[in-house]
C-alpha cells in the first residue's frame, strides 16, 4: 500500500479470541511506543471463524464495520478484529497494540507486538 504524509490508514489487525467460558468485555486499546502518530479512532469487529478481514486500506474503513472498541463484547468462542485508524507521517510508527478487557469479574490485559510505521521518504 502507498501512503503520503498526512493520509489517513486503516490498520485491521490484531485479531483475537476468546476462548473462556465467559464473555469478555473489552474496556480498552491503546497503541504502545508511539512516536509522531496521530490516533484518529479504535475499533472492534466481531467476525465468524474463516471470515475474511479487514486488512490494511487506505481512508477510513467502511461505515457498517466501524464499531467503537472500548465495551465490545465478545461472547465464548467469540473472535474480534481491532481495527486502528491513524494519520501518518514521515518516521512515524507504534511498537504495539494493547488490549485491556474483563471476563468474569477479572481484569486482564493483552499485549500484541505489532510494528506499525511509515518511513521517511515513502509515499512521495
Amino acid at each position: 500500500m502507498t501512503a503520503r504524509p498526512g493520509d489517513v490508514l486503516t490498520y485491521g489487525g490484531p485479531a483475537l479470541t476468546n476462548s473462556s467460558r465467559h464473555p469478555a468485555r473489552i474496556t480498552r486499546v491503546w497503541l504502545t511506543g508511539i512516536r509522531h502518530l496521530t490516533v484518529d479512532a479504535i475499533y472492534a469487529n466481531a467476525f465468524a471463524p474463516g471470515a475474511g478481514l479487514l486488512g490494511d486500506e487506505s481512508g477510513w474503513p467502511p461505515r457498517g464495520q466501524r464499531h467503537r472498541a472500548d465495551g465490545t463484547v465478545v461472547p465464548p468462542g467469540g473472535n474480534v478484529s481491532i481495527i486502528i485508524v491513524v494519520t501518518m507521517d514521515p518516521g512515524v510508527y507504534a511498537s504495539g497494540i494493547d488490549v485491556r478487557y474483563t471476563s468474569n469479574g477479572q481484569s486482564y490485559t493483552q499485549a500484541n507486538q505489532q510494528f506499525l510505521g511509515m518511513a521517511a521518504g515513502c509515499g512521495h
